[in-house]
């Protein structure tokens, strides 16, 4: 505790004539260095090492807690004593000041009685006392943190509006109520209880958890617990919570990325120099002397390298173009897209030996034109390459229902299938479900995303020798 030595204490009585009635000295914890008689009744050894709140009125340990720290030395607040004690020498003002070092590194604040001062200083005091409190409540109303304020017995006392947003409860269905009871999760209890008693023993705890909602969903919060302390006993808590829900799944999401890109720059770099790799090797081969090789079957050897490197070079084009490039709005023509896809698809290998049946009912279906033809695309080309080489015909069977709010889509080939064990990863990038695969593994990785960017969703049903089917559900974008 602080006490002054007798220089300060001689200080302040040969000053009393120019301070005056001196009612008290304290220091920065409002703890009691020194005390005149005026203003209490209690002696001055008694009130040595007491606190304001435990002598004086509630209107003076506001105005202290206001006013004394943006106080410099020599600044005065004058106000009535009547504002203090109206039993305090009534007309008289009291004057609080913050004093020039008495021999102490602490700051020493002094209240005295005056006989004449300037009210408005007090009325100033009042002013930005109301300004403060409308403040607080302004800002605990109106946070968008979820804010509950225990009482000692960590009942709830009150709730903003942020605390109803997150766990959907009024403000009358949780006062006076455990909160513990209303939003912890039965395998939580025990946390929940120690957050409450650690905070209540003066710690400030910050802990990332699960709380549950009025409606019985769980929520991923940061839950921050404040004591709040009056004479130096809690008696109160600040939960102040925190939604992170969708932070959580910004955060996966962007572990995914994360872990695509890697992929994606070992996949990139390993097929963009596979195919040169060839072409170069090529090239050499037909520089050897003596070489009596057909030069037209490299060059036909070295076009379908680069063409291969064409269509890889696309997919990646493709894919970078529907991550970037903003959904676009129109009337999509169903037809000119699926016809365009076989057309531009006539190159490949088997095409000759499939057989298309294309069903459209009638009606305008809004999207965006440019990703619906990607998906079609890519399901087209994946049906045309693992088309069954053993089948005289291979049937690819599309079937599109227009709604008001959306289409339908069934496409279905009559391929070698593909394995139960790899549905799961089918969607995957860069993922091959067959060693016998000639493509880049990024064509249903495109059609899933591009699927995603439009709101969508896709199944795969698919068995090995009888064939695929991808079921598509894609909403209208009106």
């Amino acid at each position: 505790m602080l006490e002054l030595d007798v220089n300060d204490y001689k200080y302040i009585v040969e000053n009393k004539n120019n301070l005056q009635d001196i009612m008290v000295a304290f220091d920065e914890n409002m703890r009691i260095v020194f005390s005149g008689c005026v203003g209490s009744d209690t002696s001055q050894l008694d009130l040595r090492g007491k606190y304001l709140p435990e002598v004086y009125s509630d209107k003076l340990v506001q105005i202290v807690k206001v006013m004394a720290p943006g106080m410099k030395p020599g600044n005065v607040i004058s106000f009535p004593s009547s504002f203090i004690d109206p039993s305090i020498a009534p007309g008289r003002n009291v004057e609080m000041r913050l004093m020039d070092n008495l021999g102490s590194k602490e700051n020493i604040y002094l209240i005295n009685l005056t006989q004449t001062g300037d009210s408005i200083t007090a009325e100033k005091a009042s002013e930005l006392l109301m300004k403060n409190e409308q403040l607080f409540r302004q800002l605990f109303e109106n946070s968008p943190l979820g804010i509950a304020m225990l009482d000692e017995k960590f009942d709830v006392v009150r709730v903003n509006k942020g605390f109803t947003k997150i766990f959907g409860f009024e403000k009358d269905e949780v006062l006076h109520q455990s909160l513990t009871d209303l939003i912890v999760p039965a395998n939580l209890k025990k946390e929940a209880s120690d957050i409450n008693k650690l905070t209540s023993n003066g710690e400030i705890c910050k802990i990332e958890t699960v709380r549950r909602t009025k409606s019985g969903k769980l929520l991923n919060v940061y839950i921050y617990g404040l004591p709040v302390f009056y004479k130096r006993e809690c008696i109160g808590i600040y939960g102040i919570y925190v939604d992170i829900t969708a932070h959580m799944v910004v955060e996966s999401e962007l572990q995914t990325r994360n872990m695509e890109l890697d992929n994606f720059v070992y996949k990139v770099s390993h097929d963009l120099r596979a195919p040169l790799a060839s072409i170069l090797g090529l090239i050499n081969l037909t520089r050897l002397e003596g070489s009596n090789v057909d030069i037209k079957k490299y060059i036909d050897l070295m076009e379908n390298r680069v063409n291969k490197l064409d269509r890889f070079i696309s997919d990646i084009l493709s894919h970078s173009k529907n991550l970037k490039v903003d959904v676009n709005h129109t009337i999509v023509n169903f037809r000119d897209i699926i016809e365009n896809g076989f057309r531009e698809l006539d190159y490949l290998k088997g095409t000759k030996n499939i057989k298309t049946e294309v069903s459209i009912s009638k009606g305008n279906f809004i999207s965006d034109q440019w990703r619906i033809g990607e998906i079609f695309r890519n399901l087209i080309s994946n049906a045309i390459k693992y088309s069954d080489p053993d089948k005289s015909e291979n049937r690819i069977k599309i079937d599109i229902e227009i709604l008001d709010d959306g289409a339908n889509i069934c496409f279905e080939d009559q391929g070698i299938g593909i394995p139960e064990s790899s549905l799961s990863a089918i969607f995957d990038m860069f993922y091959r479900a067959t060693e016998s695969s000639d493509g880049s593994g990024i064509g249903l990785y495109i059609v899933k995303n591009a699927i995603d960017k439009l709101g969508g969703s896709i199944k795969i049903h698919s068995k090995e020798g009888e064939g695929t089917r991808f079921d598509i559900k894609i909403p209208s974008l009106i």
